[in-house]
């Protein structure tokens, strides 16, 4: 079977548990978690409509790749830990495959590896989604008068703009215009606790920030100890 998004709604209480969760674990990050973890962001950013749902089917698409990578490296010893097939995948010399340059990389039509996307690739990619939505809620959480617009605007110029083509970058200044107001972004964020007073959603968003600094602190620095950043 083909691993799939988790299918249960956006709930910002289960996030929050699983941001605890997820960080306490760092060192030996289970892939389940971490998965549904980023799926729980990508169900959030949804709420801010279609277009950026499309944006972001990407990493929908990394969290299904990272389970069916669990699946394909279950031999010898198995792999159940984010830093677990991160460490199999460089010792099999996977760590810098992406599909389309495997042959390049010594894997040919004859390999079970020909097509693998590399889950160290994917990783680096989820850990620049997760500063990105880190940064826009800092952006919201300090500057309370600011635009939605204006805080996704900076976090992208800082977060991930650096890694798009002139492309890229234009369509995003395009779906950026067409955001809604932060009203929408909070209404998803506890849609199913229903009205909150302000002091109340923005207390959820600080436990929400304090909980996931440590991952993305800790991700950060994993990922440049092995010389993991930046990929193609």
């Amino acid at each position: 079977a083909i691993p799939i998004m988790d299918e249960e709604g956006f709930d910002v209480f289960r996030l929050i548990d699983m941001s605890k969760e997820v960080t306490d674990s760092v060192g030996s990050i289970p892939i389940d978690l971490f998965a549904d973890y980023l799926d729980q962001y990508v169900k959030l950013l949804k709420t801010l409509g279609k277009l950026v749902e499309i944006g972001f089917a990407d990493i929908t698409a990394k969290t299904c790749n990272l389970r069916a990578n669990k699946i394909t490296m279950q031999f010898g010893d198995p792999v159940n830990t984010v830093e677990e097939i991160i460490e199999k995948e460089i010792a099999l010399g996977l760590a810098k495959v992406n599909g389309s340059n495997n042959k390049a990389k010594g894997f040919d039509s004859k390999s079970i590896y020909a097509s693998y996307i590399g889950s160290c690739r994917t990783v680096d990619r989820m850990a620049r989604f997760l500063r990105f939505v880190e940064r826009i809620m800092t952006n919201m959480y300090n500057n309370r008068e600011e635009s939605l617009r204006v805080c996704i605007k900076n976090a992208y110029d800082k977060e991930l703009a650096p890694y798009h083509n002139f492309f890229m970058r234009s369509a995003v200044k395009g779906i950026v215009y067409l955001l809604p107001d932060r009203e929408t972004f909070f209404n998803g964020l506890t849609e199913k606790e229903g009205p909150l007073e302000d002091s109340e959603k923005y207390e959820l968003m600080g436990e929400l920030l304090q909980n996931s600094k440590g991952l993305t602190k800790y991700l950060a620095g994993y990922l440049k100890e092995r010389d993991l950043i930046g990929m193609e």
